[in-house]
C-alpha cells in the first residue's frame, strides 16, 4: 500500500469528510475517530458523518461529540466538501445516503479498507490490503510510515 500516495492525496485537500458504512462497528467508528484526530492536527477542516448512530456501547468515542449522524447541517458540510475519506466499506452504496450526496456533488473519495471491493466501485482513490485484520491496523501502520507522532487521542480510536 503506497501511504505516501495517500498523505499526498490529503495533502491536497482542505475540507473533509470522513465516513464509513451503515451500522458502524468498532473498526470503522475507532478508525474514524483515528483519522478526524489526525486531520485535525495537520489543520484540515473535517467533520465524521455516518449514514446511522453511533452505537451506544461506541460513544465513549464521541465525548467531544464528533460523530454526527447524516442531517441537514452534515449534509451542508459534504456538499462544501473537496474530500470524502472512506474507511471500512467494500461497496459504495454501503454509505447509505451519503453515497447519494457524495454522487450528487461530484466529490473526490479516498477509500482505505481491508474488504474486498464490490462492483459498486465508485471510489476517485481505493487502498485496499485484504491482509489486514481492520482498517485500525492500516492507519497505525499509515501514521509510521509517514512519520506521524502517534497522540494518545488518535490510539484512543
Amino acid at each position: 500500500m503506497d501511504f505516501h500516495k495517500i498523505k499526498s492525496i490529503i495533502d491536497k485537500h482542505d475540507k473533509i469528510f470522513i465516513s464509513s458504512h451503515i451500522n458502524p462497528d468498532g473498526d470503522s467508528l475507532g478508525s474514524a475517530y483515528a483519522m478526524y484526530k489526525y486531520l485535525d492536527s495537520i489543520g484540515k477542516d473535517c467533520i465524521i458523518v455516518n449514514h446511522s448512530p453511533i452505537p451506544e456501547v461506541y460513544n465513549f468515542l464521541n465525548k467531544d461529540n464528533i460523530f454526527q449522524e447524516l442531517d441537514g447541517d452534515s449534509a451542508s458540510f459534504i456538499k462544501k466538501a473537496d474530500l470524502g475519506l472512506i474507511l471500512d466499506i467494500g461497496d459504495f452504496y454501503r454509505l447509505g445516503d451519503v453515497a447519494y450526496l457524495v454522487e450528487e456533488n461530484d466529490i473526490e473519495t479516498l477509500s482505505i479498507d481491508h474488504h474486498a471491493k464490490s462492483d459498486n466501485d465508485l471510489f476517485s482513490y481505493e487502498f485496499i490490503d485484504l491482509r489486514a485484520s481492520s482498517v485500525g491496523e492500516i492507519l497505525y501502520s499509515y501514521f509510521i510510515e509517514i512519520n506521524h507522532k502517534i497522540c494518545k487521542d488518535t490510539m484512543y480510536g
